[in-house]
């Protein structure tokens, strides 16, 4: 697992990811694209502006997609991983956030 470092305005928050795609659209599905992410070897840019799909060709070849249970399952597995580092000061709960939409894909692969 490769361990990030989720770039917000408020809270020092990590989180682990098997790969960088993976690690990629977890930071894009909390962030919404206002938030980055960076390992010892990979940066996650912001996206507010756009440019995601340009980010993906170039790094990945394409598009991400989520097709497979072994893909969703990943990606779940990655934002249950998203913690706090020391103490939350934000209102904005971005870890619970990320287990939410864990949990709502978990719910996808049942249905």
């Amino acid at each position: 697992m490769i361990k990030f470092e989720l770039i917000n305005p408020r809270d020092p928050i990590y989180f682990f990811a098997e790969d960088n795609k993976t690690a990629t659209l977890a930071t894009v599905l909390v962030g919404e694209g206002k938030y980055s992410a960076e390992s010892e070897e990979f940066k996650i840019p912001f996206f507010m502006f756009g440019g995601f799909e340009e980010f993906c060709k170039d790094k990945f070849g394409g598009e991400i997609n989520l097709d497979g249970e072994s893909q969703k399952r990943k990606l779940i597995d990655c934002l249950m991983t998203f913690e706090v580092n020391g103490e939350q000061t934000s209102l904005n709960n971005i870890c619970q956030k990320a287990k939410n939409i864990a949990k709502q894909l978990e719910k996808k692969i049942g249905e």
